[in-house]
């Protein structure tokens, strides 16, 4: 009978907490989508009191697309005359709310991509997110006790294509060696912000010095010809040489 009572009690007692288990298990909610771009969060009850609950937040943003994703930042000049982001400026492709947190100042997450060194022409730095991958933030918050937490998210950016942006050459990618298709001749290229901040590429051959002054996004022409044109393919990587008796060459970094 002793045995029988002790085997009740352990019954119960795992009964107990099998149910303060589920209390506390994980509730996933899908929130929205936008670009491809999916929207969900994991939350977890960790402690509960007599006025208030603290709940866990593990929310996740996914790109499903089967490309990576960029979104624009706009950057201001600074005293230097440098762009760069301001301090209060929006990095976030978008961002979570917890709509009925106790939080004087509120309780948000946000969803930041990765930096890149790519900048547009109109001044945007570009940050990323690679096809299939989660960006996570974590985050603990309150509300009143006997309340579901609501949750909601609000994308803050439109994302694209890297193909989708107008990119700004920059010195990373033209300064150093490259090939020319036409006789496989290498030379050298120099990227330079010369005088009113205009753009001149300086090609180094055979010890002779050829200048290029930029015209538009992605084309230079030579300068004293201005029928001669360079014409640079960002998806490439490469320039098209294209000179005014037909003849038009490749030239590739090496």
């Amino acid at each position: 009978m002793a045995y029988s009572t002790i085997i009740r009690k352990i019954c119960l007692s795992a009964m107990l907490l099998f149910a303060n288990f589920l209390l506390k298990a994980q509730q996933i909610q899908q929130l929205n989508n936008q670009d491809g771009l999916f929207a969900s969060v994991e939350l977890t009850r960790i402690d509960s009191a007599k006025s208030k609950e603290t709940y866990l937040a593990i929310a996740k943003l996914e790109n499903k697309n089967n490309f990576e994703v960029f979104y624009g930042v706009p950057m201001t000049k600074n005293a230097s005359g440098q762009y760069e982001i301001g301090l209060l400026q929006n990095i976030s492709v978008a961002q979570i709310t917890v709509r009925n947190s106790t939080s004087f100042f509120g309780d948000y997450l946000n969803f930041v991509g990765k930096e890149t060194n790519l900048v547009t022409i109109d001044n945007q730095k570009l940050y990323s997110i690679p096809k299939g991958v989660f960006l996570t933030v974590e985050k603990e918050f309150k509300v009143k006790a006997g309340n579901k937490p609501i949750l909601t998210n609000t994308f803050l950016m439109n994302t694209k294509p890297t193909e989708a942006f107008e990119i700004a050459l920059n010195e990373k990618q033209l300064n150093g060696d490259w090939k020319n298709s036409c006789g496989n001749i290498t030379f050298m290229l120099t990227y330079t912000s010369g005088s009113n901040n205009q753009f001149v590429l300086k090609q180094r051959v055979n010890g002779k010095e050829i200048s290029w002054k930029k015209t538009a996004a992605y084309v230079f022409e030579k300068v004293g010809d201005s029928n001669t044109k360079l014409v640079f393919s960002s998806a490439k990587q490469t320039f098209t040489y294209v000179s005014a008796d037909g003849i038009e060459c490749t030239w590739t970094k090496n």
